[in-house]
């Protein structure tokens, strides 16, 4: 019979319905298929299993211990002792020792062997899995299958339990050298975790991996990063082969459960027990409800508002609380009317057969061939083929649903989890953690417990008689309002952030931008009434705060921070102000330079650069730097408005200005919302006494107003001050550290006595200390040093800068294993999507996801030997992007796609540092303007450290660029250039490079 004819035969007939004599063969003839369904194929024993079993699951905790027993015979007594102190559901060995004859005679009482890895040749390794008898499962040849004998011996099975299967697999890789093939023991691995997540199943893999954890070695490394890049981990880190003190037995998982290490000398390993935390339960999907915002909804919006008039509004003087009132209420019943609320799942979902009908045909016919090419082997070509049409059409389904929501998302990270979370089986709940006790004093509590935090770590702070260090020169020009336009309005809703969140009012941004061509004269003509009256609108002043969880025990409040939602309309009024009190400070200079958060021309790689180039420079010259980073507590929120209102008035802003500012930070309120089991319950409303407004465009300017005078509080020492909002930073350099240790204290106690005067809190337990030294510097520095006070500071091997992990040599190999661990995540993002979206969307994923981790901070940290580390990361996934390979060339590939290398990126940002930062090189520039002078003199260094670091390595590079880029004046232009020449060097290392410029 032809593969059409057939196929199209199978369409029309139910899988119930083939019996005897009902398939007619090439010659007419119809061969008997009474047993067709209950023969002993594995692929039908498979599928019963997963369909037919009736189990009820076990009553007590899943359970499972892995030993390496080293030569069964002599282990299946203690073993029998292990068993019967221990009631587990699975037992995993390793290192049986046995034949594939040997083994199915070696039997343990109340087990049954599932499933087991023999070597045919050479003597010890195998593997084996036995299973309690009452436990349904079967064994996963496929799993089996990919065992590699000597480096990668593996057993597995599939678990049904009541709500769901578990696949566990029992591995162990010899280490006996040259067997140890270390590569190909990853590449295996990568292939079980990978088709354990295309499963979207839960999996435990115990064994003896030899791989000992608790080293740092390059083994080690890639193990580790094989398994972090399936965003799965280690169960054990502690030793679990007392002879040697390593840690070479391992479990891997992506349920939770707990572990203990067992001893019942079996052999010199011990044994590892693991039990599930809690049933498995699938959750359904969290209900919750929204508004309808789509194209229809929106233009129905857009026509009834504007046939709403605004003429009593502009009728309206001297109170701005009431013409607020009159235009809220009128604009939020438009939209109430216009976008009703709807009921949604808290997932992007799915149903196949709707998306494409035709993929529904398509199964019942693979179901039929599936029974026919079992009795009749000539059919099972037709079957493969079949499949893989199968195949890509629901590979073609999904790619085109998720590629569309995740291109629609405003979000595209939260939108990427959301569609991995679904194709995970698992859902991002709604609902609060917390969920004993009444919802609604829930919700007070965390009101009260948000609200007094703040007072509660001030208010034993008397400000010090004996400084005065909060005052500063008052500055003799004045802010003033100018009157608000229609178009300005319009421009600074267009500058706002597009999302769907909404505050109090229930309106999100979204819509306020789309409605802003008809209510644009309204709300200026409201804002020049607001201002003119210095009274910020009372409705506006609510807070609607959500609590989000961070770590730790989920039942205690103090594990949960606050996320403030304002109200749309806020912003735009905040925005306005914000944008005139900033070209204000930055005309007349009142912002510290020293200051790099949310001003202009400055970010984390300013503060950065200028931290290191500071300490580079200190140890170029043989003196000893040392980086003082104070935590200050609750900053935003312990902000004083008397005192900050008097600073604001020494700064300019004065008369009706400083009467708008103090009504805006007057009398604000906030509640709590806390959704349980989709319903969300409120708070009361409670008055806010201290703090600016978090998620507020206005709040992060006025707070730099407010910590502005820290940078002029140094004693007389040595410092240098880098500040990014409340990250309070400050460099000290001494000639010696006993020197530098009393300079470090005057620092701290001048910082000590600014935070007292101004109601801020030090957390001395968070300050860190950190000593920059060569790596041959054979300097002593002290674990910690005491102060004047009594208290103690921490001296630390590394700490977190702004994002990125410093060491005290600048190795960054800190960083690198940080970063690693981030990226192999990422990775994992891309192994669940990469079969259900768009190429388009792939390469969206990875310069959203991907590079944009890869790339902060790169100019420091680009050129270290570490960075080779990151460098393999990328290309992992770049292989996995574009389909390669586990040991392809990337060679081409980088340059194809337009992607760039590691380096390619380090040289790029740095080039393009020294065009948007021209001011750090200034005075390095060669005045003499003739031929074949290069553009920068590179200053005299003598140690290896100046010469890598971002000041030197820029110069260096933009001296080698061609004299045709080197004078594009326009940055833009000069940017793409740039990267079009980088991007065809594909440079895999600088000196590849350095190389490509000097051709």
């Amino acid at each position: 019979m032809a593969e059409g004819s057939l196929a199209t035969w199978c369409s029309s007939v139910p899988l119930f319905f083939i019996k005897e004599g009902a398939i007619p063969d090439s010659r007419g003839c119809s061969p008997s298929l009474t047993c067709l369904i209950n023969n002993n194929n594995s692929i039908l024993n498979n599928l019963a299993a997963n369909s037919s079993q009736v189990n009820h699951g076990p009553k007590k905790p899943f359970s499972l211990i892995f030993q390496n027993v080293q030569c069964l015979t002599t282990a299946l007594n203690k073993l029998n002792v292990l068993l019967s102190e221990n009631d587990v559901d699975i037992l995993t060995i390793a290192e049986h020792w046995k034949s594939a004859d040997e083994i199915s005679q070696w039997q343990i009482p109340g087990y049954k062997l599932v499933s087991q890895f023999c070597r045919e040749e050479g003597r010890h390794g195998g593997t084996a899995i036995y299973c309690k008898k009452p436990v349904q499962s079967f064994e996963r040849r496929d799993f089996v299958s990919l065992s590699v004998i000597n480096v990668v011996e593996c057993s597995a099975i599939q678990v049904n339990l009541k709500h769901s299967s578990i696949v566990i697999l029992c591995i162990y890789r010899p280490n006996t050298k040259p067997l140890a093939n270390v590569d190909i023991f990853i590449e295996k691995l990568n292939a079980i975790l990978l088709k354990c997540s295309l499963e979207k199943t839960n999996f435990i893999i115990a064994g003896d991996f030899n791989v000992n954890v608790s080293e740092d070695c390059r083994d080690t490394r890639e193990f580790l990063s094989t398994i972090e890049m399936f965003n799965v981990s280690l169960s054990f880190s502690c030793v679990t082969r007392p002879a040697s003190g390593a840690c070479l037995d391992n479990i891997i998982t992506n349920m939770k459960g707990y572990n203990e290490t067992l001893e019942f000398h079996i052999s010199d390993h011990l044994a590892l027990k693991f039990t599930l935390s809690e049933a498995i339960i699938t959750k359904s999907p969290s209900k919750f409800s929204i508004r309808c915002i789509n194209e229809q909804t929106v233009n129905d919006f857009l026509l009834n508002l504007s046939l709403v008039s605004w003429n009593d509004i502009y009728d309206m003087s001297g109170n701005v609380n009431a013409m607020w009132s009159c235009f809220s209420s009128r604009f939020k019943t438009v939209f109430v009317t216009s976008c009703p609320l709807r009921v949604v799942c808290n997932k992007p979902t799915m149903n196949i057969w709707k998306a494409n009908p035709a993929i529904k045909d398509k199964k019942r016919i693979l179901d039929n061939l599936l029974v026919i090419s079992t009795a009749r082997p000539e059919f099972k070509e037709i079957y493969n083929n079949f499949k893989k049409q199968y195949d890509h059409e629901i590979s073609s389904a999904y790619k085109s649903h998720f590629g569309d929501y995740i291109t629609n998302a405003p979000n595209k990270s939260k939108a990427v989890w959301r569609v991995l979370d679904s194709l995970m089986g698992k859902c991002r709940e709604a609902d609060l953690a917390i969920k004993t006790g009444n919802p609604l004093k829930l919700a007070n509590n965390f009101n009260d417990f948000f609200i007094g935090n703040a007072t509660h770590r001030v208010k034993f702070n008397n400000p010090s008689q004996s400084l005065n260090t909060s005052r500063s020169e008052r500055l003799d020009k004045s802010f003033y309002f100018f009157e608000v336009t229609e178009a300005e309005v319009i421009a600074a809703v267009g500058s706002l952030k597009t999302s769907n969140s909404s505050g109090h009012d229930g309106i999100p941004i979204s819509i306020v931008k789309k409605s802003t061509h008809i209510i644009g004269r309204p709300l200026a003509h409201i804002m020049n009434c607001a201002f003119n009256e210095g009274c910020f609108p009372d409705d506006l002043k609510i807070a609607l705060v959500k609590p989000l969880f961070k770590k730790g025990d989920i039942n205690e409040i103090n594990n949960y921070r606050p996320i403030s939602l304002l109200s749309s309309f806020a912003k735009v009024f905040e925005k306005i102000l914000a944008t005139r009190l900033l070209k204000f400070f930055i005309k007349f200079r009142v912002i510290a330079a020293e200051q790099h958060g949310f001003t202009k021309c400055k970010c984390t790689d300013t503060a950065l650069f200028e931290l290191l180039d500071a300490v580079i420079v200190a140890l170029e010259k043989g003196e000893v730097p040392m980086a003082l980073l104070f935590d200050l507590s609750k900053a935003f929120d312990s902000v004083l408005h008397s005192v900050l209102l008097e600073k604001l008035e020494l700064c300019g802003i004065r008369d009706i200005a400083l009467k708008f500012i103090e009504s805006y930070l007057s009398n604000r309120r906030q509640r709590v919302v806390v959704t349980v089991d989709g319903t969300a319950h409120f708070s009361e409303e409670r008055i806010l006494s201290r703090g600016v407004p978090q998620g507020s465009v206005l709040g992060p300017l006025l707070f730099l107003i407010y910590i502005n005078s820290l940078c002029s509080i140094t004693p007389p020492v040595k410092c240098l001050p880098v500040l990014y909002a409340d990250d309070s930073n400050f460099l000290v350099i001494s000639d010696e550290v006993e020197t530098c240790i009393q300079d470090g204290n005057a620092v701290i106690s001048a910082v000590k006595g600014w935070c007292c005067d101004n109601h801020l809190t030090i957390n001395e337990d968070k300050t860190q200390c950190l000593f920059f030294s060569s790596i041959r510097s054979k300097t002593n520095f002290p674990s910690s040093f005491d102060l004047n006070d009594g208290t103690n500071i921490a001296v630390t091997d590394s700490v977190n800068f702004l994002g990125i992990v410093l060491d005290g040599h600048l190795r960054w190999v800190p960083h690198v294993v940080r970063l690693r661990k981030r990226l192999n995540k990422v990775i994992y993002t891309f192994i669940m999507l990469k079969n259900r979206i768009n190429l388009e969307v792939v390469h969206t994923l990875y310069y959203s996801n991907f590079q944009s981790l890869m790339v902060y901070g790169i100019i420091f940290w680009g050129n270290s030997p570490s960075a080779n580390e990151i460098f393999l990361t990328q290309k992992k996934a770049l292989r996995l992007l574009c389909g390669l390979g586990f040991r392809d060339s990337c060679r081409g590939i980088f340059r194809a796609n337009n992607v760039q290398t590691l380096y390619g990126l380090y040289i790029f940002k740095l080039l393009l540092f020294v065009r948007q930062q021209k001011h750090y090189f200034e005075k390095y520039l060669n005045v003499n303007k003739t031929r074949q002078v290069f553009p920068f003199n590179l200053p005299v260094h003598s140690s290896a450290k100046f010469a890598n670091g971002p000041l030197y390595m820029a110069m260096k590079l933009f001296n080698l660029l061609p004299q045709c880029m080197r004078v594009i004046e326009k940055t833009e232009v000069f940017k793409k250039c740039i990267y079009k020449f980088v991007l065809e060097c594909e440079p895999y290392s600088l000196t590849e490079f350095l190389d490509y410029c000097k051709k």
